[in-house]
């Protein structure tokens, strides 16, 4: 009995969990079906913030803008439902869909207020108490980060008098754009004699600069009293002003394009012409002032270029002093290795082609095969026929003359000898041609051995009938040799070049060898000193480091600066993400930028609001007539209809894109500040 009453509850407890376990997915798809916005995504089973209008938009949905203008549109030209509905009828539900539209614009403008209402709140919120975090979050952060870097100096124990030092700045600088930031300076500031004639220049440079902008505002002032139609103009002209003065460089000949011959200098000579001689005379000087400090800072540019240049060779002349004449000889050598490579590569890739041309010239030479080896073998038959008659006895004069016939079979035999000897170079005595032509070579050697014999039975008929034959012969084999001697030759210049090739590799790979083993010696004496190098560089980029983290932070532009110059160096020596380290001033950053997107998402909005309703009612003033009309007959198109519509696909889907991207920003925006609150306390 107490087994039975055992299983029983076992049993019932089972099913119950099966039952929850098959509910559970329901339970929740209720759930989140009657959750607000973003609480849909909660890992939280029952939420606080419920709603059922995702059910009231399911079973009653509500008309959209495009819809609706879509059904004024229908209504208006009496088609589908409206097709057999009355005048009155149509007026009143385009009435409804006007009303509706209405209260959609109106909605949408309370949407756009509150969107402004609460980025404004939160970017007000950020900027008091966010940034007051950020600023202090980062200033934590730099006073770590200046631990590090004292740390790793002492342990580094770098020489600045050393020429290691000043060979590793030429490095650093050698990587190094010229300008008058601060990191440039700081790197330049350490070379000591060095770098005194690029800090001078630097110098005025920053004093020019400040001529330029001085006389800039001298003439903003002056203007300030005169009124000519182009005042606006040249105004903004001068406001642009900082755009062409940067840290790297001044773009004078775009300034003095866009600016100078185009705005100012051309709208100021007339307002001088035209205002008292005094008065005009001070806008002329300032004007020519402002002018030829820009012209006096391109200059200075360029010889703060040529001074950046004559440093940084002066610093990297240092080299042997520096890592000793071993660490050169090491660079050297493994220079030539890569020249010695670089030239076996190219040369293989040569020989290659032209051995594959080789292949293709003897290929063309057994096409004339089927003419040489036929011959050859024509004239051993005539020579045995020959040699038959040569064995009876001689005529005492015979009637004609064989002397032509031997005179163009001697210079036949001469060229049939340097075809052989072409092909006997070529390495090619295997093949077919040559057996033929060594063949031919024979034959015509015989004829021209036994001249005397063969001209004493010239009248013999068939000594007559063999070298009648052979004239054909001869014949065929002198159309056939120019082209094979052609052939031969550009085969002969190319095996000449393949063999200096190969030779040359030979003795490339033979230094290769020397110049390997040569490496091996120095390598390791090559990897200490290269170590030293490194070292001492990381030691000059963490001086500056040092500097700026030795500076409190006590503004986001502070901030900026500190990460801009301080999070690569920190990141690269010490292995800290700097998106992750530095995120109490990156975010705030990302922020900024969102709010601006925010900004541009409201002003479309806003704008999209103010075009559509401007358009809603002057297609208001007009549909109530086109209507009647329809009733009455005419047949009358609104392009009113599909502008309004494309407006709003326009401006909307750009809100929306930038609505998405916002919300996304602002969910990471929360996590971090939500993380930097709880590192913050647990601090």
């Amino acid at each position: 009995m107490a087994v039975e009453k055992k299983n029983y509850w076992l049993r019932h407890i089972i099913l119950v969990i099966i039952v929850a376990i098959v509910l559970f997915p329901m339970v929740w798809l209720i759930s989140t079906s009657i959750r607000r916005d973003q609480a849909a995504f909660s890992p939280k089973l029952f939420s606080s913030r419920i709603t059922l209008q995702h059910y009231r938009n399911l079973l009653f949905p509500e008309r959209s803008i495009p819809r609706l203008i879509l059904d004024v549109q229908e209504a208006t030209y009496l088609l589908g439902r409206f097709r057999d509905k009355s005048e009155e009828k149509i007026i009143s539900t385009v009435e409804r869909y006007m009303n509706k539209f209405d209260k959609l614009m109106a909605e949408s403008e309370g949407l756009v207020s509150t969107i402004d209402d609460s980025f404004s709140s939160l970017s007000e919120e950020l900027n008091n108490s966010g940034l007051s975090e950020a600023i202090s979050t980062i200033n934590a952060i730099r006073k770590d980060d200046l631990e590090l870097v004292e740390q790793r100096l002492l342990e580094l124990k770098l020489d600045k008098n050393s020429e290691l030092y000043l060979y590793a700045l030429g490095n650093i600088l050698n990587k190094t754009k010229p300008s008058i930031k601060d990191k440039y300076l700081f790197y330049v500031s350490n070379s000591g004699e060095y770098g005194k004639e690029v800090l001078t220049l630097a110098e005025e440079l920053k004093k020019t600069y400040g001529e330029i902008l001085n006389k800039r505002d001298e003439l903003l002032t002056l203007l300030e009293t005169e009124n000519f139609d182009e005042k606006p103009l040249v105004i903004e002209s001068l406001k642009r002003t900082e755009k062409y003065l940067s840290e790297k460089g001044v773009e004078y000949s775009s300034w003095r394009k866009t600016e100078w011959f185009k705005v100012i200098n051309k709208y100021l000579r007339t307002l001088e012409k035209e205002i008292p001689e005094e008065r005009a005379n001070i806008i002329n000087a300032t004007r020519k002032a402002m002018y030829n400090s820009f012209k006096a800072a391109n200059s200075l540019w360029d010889d703060f270029a040529e001074a950046h240049n004559a440093l940084v060779n002066g610093l990297l002349d240092l080299k042997e002093k520096a890592l000793g004449p071993r660490f050169v000889e090491y660079e050297e050598t493994t220079q030539r290795l890569d020249e010695i490579a670089a030239k076996k590569s190219a040369i293989e890739k040569t020989l290659e082609k032209d051995e594959l041309a080789i292949k293709e010239i003897e290929d063309a030479l057994e096409t004339v095969t089927p003419i040489i080896v036929p011959e050859a073998e024509r004239l051993k038959i005539l020579r045995t026929t020959i040699e038959k008659s040569l064995k009876e006895t001689a005529p005492e004069s015979p009637s004609s003359t064989l002397s032509d016939f031997f005179e163009k079979l001697r210079e036949l035999y001469s060229r049939v000898e340097t075809v052989k000897d072409s092909i006997e170079k070529l390495n090619l005595k295997d093949s077919t041609l040559y057996a033929g032509v060594a063949d031919l070579y024979t034959e015509l050697n015989w004829f021209l051995s036994n001249e005397t014999k063969i001209s004493a039975f010239s009248d013999d008929p068939d000594v007559k009938r063999a070298i009648d034959i052979f004239e054909v012969s001869r014949a065929n084999i002198e159309r056939a040799l120019p082209d094979l001697i052609f052939t031969l030759n550009e085969a002969k210049e190319i095996n000449e070049k393949v063999m200096a090739m190969k030779n040359n590799l030979i003795t490339l790979s033979k230094e290769s060898g020397v110049l390997q083993q040569k490496i091996s010696e120095l390598q390791e004496g090559y990897l200490t000193a290269l170590q030293k190098l490194e070292n001492c560089k990381q030691g000059i980029e963490l001086g500056f480091v040092k500097k700026l983290a030795n500076k409190p932070i006590n503004s986001i532009d502070d901030a900026a600066t500190y990460f801009e110059n301080a999070a690569d160096i920190i990141e690269t020596y010490f292995d800290k993400k700097k998106n992750l380290r530095y995120r109490a001033y990156t975010w705030y950053e990302d922020f900024q930028r969102a709010y601006q997107e925010a900004l541009e998402g409201s002003r479309v909005l806003s704008s999209a609001i103010t075009t559509l309703s401007k358009m809603k009612e002057n297609l208001e003033s007009k549909i109530y007539d086109y209507i009647h009309l329809r009733f009455l007959g005419t047949q009358i198109t609104l392009e009113t209809f599909t502008n309004m519509v494309d407006s709003y696909n326009k401006s909307f889907q750009i809100f929306n894109a930038r609505y998405q991207r916002l919300l996304a920003l602002f969910r990471i925006f929360w996590i971090i500040r939500q993380t930097m609150q709880h590192s913050t306390a647990t601090s």
